[in-house]
């Protein structure tokens, strides 16, 4: 399992938005299989959940990480 593409993944879901797969690809420059990969392990986790809208999976990071994150 590649951490450094998993902790992109979080960061670039930590804006407050839903992501497609597609559109973190892009934004981190990882293969899409590799994304797919790593966020269904994510979500496994209960580190990121699924959300569909416009039929579309997409994604965010968890409120309770989010919230972990506000007391540094």
């Amino acid at each position: 399992m590649d951490n450094l593409i998993r902790k992109k993944i979080v960061l670039s879901l930590l804006d407050n938005e839903s992501k497609d797969a597609n559109a973190i690809a892009n934004e981190i420059g990882e293969s899409l299989e590799n994304i797919k990969e790593q966020l269904t392990t994510l979500v496994s986790e209960n580190i990121c959940e699924k959300v569909n809208q416009d039929q579309v999976e997409r994604y965010i990071v968890k409120k309770v990480l989010k919230t972990l994150g506000k007391n540094k």
